[in-house]
């Protein structure tokens, strides 16, 4: 799929168009040195460069499309977009 304009996102598929993409979100990121990366076990904690309260990022086939608020509905986690990319 190729991303000319969100609509694309947003409209629903037509048999021309639909097409199965991997959709990912960010919810910060940290920089690791070799040895810390290392040290890492089941159980270690690695701290974000975001809050709580922070937007997460989500990428549709690597593009950030939308930046988004997440939740957790009937214990499974879900977004609520806030910004379209």
């Amino acid at each position: 799929m190729t991303l000319n304009s969100l609509s694309s996102l947003t409209d629903p598929p037509t048999v021309a168009s639909a097409s199965v993409e991997n959709a990912s979100v960010e919810l910060g990121t940290t920089t690791l040195d070799l040895e810390t990366a290392s040290q890492l076990a089941e159980g270690s904690r690695v701290r974000l460069d975001q809050t709580t309260d922070d937007p997460v990022d989500l990428f549709v086939a690597g593009r950030l499309v939308a930046r988004a608020e997440l939740l957790v509905i009937d214990d499974e986690f879900a977004l609520r977009i806030v910004e379209v990319i």
